[in-house]
């Protein structure tokens, strides 16, 4: 009889993280069925994951509903759910950070299984929160980490943050898993001829690439000041977004502004139908940025200032060989000492010096770096195998 899991999370955009998605994949190869409970039991699968099980996730119950009839259905769910876990013998609980905590915490005081798993993508820290609704979520997030088996995090700077700031019991195993994708790229192919053309970008450019969200935490200031300033002239940036550019939104609008006035850059939205399409997009730029700017005024300080190994961004161009452009924290000048595959930079000046290095330098040299990063740090293929045997 195969083993089983229960995975909880609240994400309605659970396969966009590598991590889950290598995760589910290796579980399958080792023959452990998988009941997924997220919102509304109804998260598209990958083709390849679609022998996945989906219920229903139950309100989290942060704070009680004032109509005591949701009060009775949100019960009515957890026994539910308790009773069909219970009765297919799951023995491992993973909570997808705090919601998918609380929730398989719960059940795990009725169901005692073997394994209560916390999957931390996102930390956060009691000293940044606003709103009662946050620090009630943390307060009950800190009660049900002391019961965790095990914790998934991303390198050893965010494991001593988490291990601080939710007091971790020593006896937890800690599993350091990057986010980082196990694709296959060898038969990938790239044309930047045809890119330069799709976009009208003259062909003399060299290419710089953002891609992910466009936002104040994400960097996005960093290129409106830089762009706006003494900006590489050789030098075009593609800022990518899988979502629509708002003229609602003020960063938005600001990097608009600078496209209309002929500065070089170019705003896409586009969303790629599979990785390979999206990595063959990747591919075809000289110079990647993954920039970051703490936000603690939105909850958003330590978390993104130290996001490291969390950035999927940053692995995807490590894996592609893109020399790329970091913003300082405490782990990425730590591995730039190591592997010569980028640059550095602590503010926005620090932007045009860091690209003419990248571009007028030995190009294969940075190349064969960031891949030797990815191979020997960022690859999380043998961590994962490691973790999913020990779970079962």
């Amino acid at each position: 009889m195969s083993k089983k899991i229960a995975y909880f999370t609240n994400s309605k955009t659970l396969f966009t993280n590598n991590t889950v998605l290598a995760v589910f994949r290796e579980f399958l190869e080792q023959d452990v069925e998988i009941h997924l409970i997220c919102p509304d039991g109804n998260v598209k699968l990958p083709d390849d994951l679609s022998k996945i099980k989906k219920h229903k996730i139950p309100n989290p119950l942060i704070l009680w509903p004032k109509n005591p009839l949701k009060i009775i259905s949100a019960i009515a769910d957890y026994v539910s759910l308790a009773k069909f876990l219970y009765r297919e013998k799951v023995e491992t609980l993973i909570g997808q950070d705090h919601v998918g905590l609380i929730i398989a915490g719960r059940l795990n005081k009725i169901l005692k299984c073997k394994n209560l798993v916390y999957f931390s993508f996102e930390i956060y820290f009691q000293d940044e929160l606003n709103t009662l609704w946050d620090k009630k979520l943390k307060e009950k997030e800190l009660k049900y980490a002391l019961q965790v088996t095990d914790i998934l995090i991303q390198d050893k700077v965010r494991m001593s943050l988490l291990k601080t700031e939710n007091n971790v019991s020593e006896q937890t195993n800690w599993h350091l898993i990057p986010v980082a994708t196990t694709s296959d790229i060898t038969h990938l192919t790239k044309n930047v001829k045809a890119l330069k053309e799709k976009l009208s970008i003259p062909n003399h450019f060299k290419l710089a690439i953002h891609s992910g969200s466009v936002e104040a935490w994400s960097g996005a200031q960093f290129f409106i000041d830089a762009l706006k300033g003494d900006w590489p002239s050789e030098t075009w940036l593609v800022i990518h977004s899988f979502e629509e550019f708002s003229d609602n939104h003020k960063v938005h609008l600001e990097l608009k502004e600078l496209q209309q006035r002929g500065v070089n850059v170019t705003l896409y939205h586009h969303i790629f139908e599979n990785d390979d399409q999206y990595f063959e997009f990747l591919k075809c730029f000289d110079v990647g940025f993954a920039l970051y700017a703490a936000q603690p005024q939105n909850g958003l300080g330590k978390n993104i200032g130290e996001i490291g190994l969390a950035s999927g961004k940053f692995s995807n161009l490590m894996m592609l060989g893109i020399p790329t452009i970091v913003t300082d924290s405490t782990f990425y000048p730590e591995l730039f000492e190591k592997y010569l595959a980028g640059e550095v930079i602590k503010e926005y000046t620090q932007i045009n010096p860091a690209l003419k290095k990248i571009v007028n330098a030995n190009q294969d040299k940075y190349a064969k770096e960031a891949k030797r990063l990815y191979d020997e740090v960022l690859n999380p293929k043998k961590a994962i195998h490691e973790m999913v045997t020990s779970l079962i």
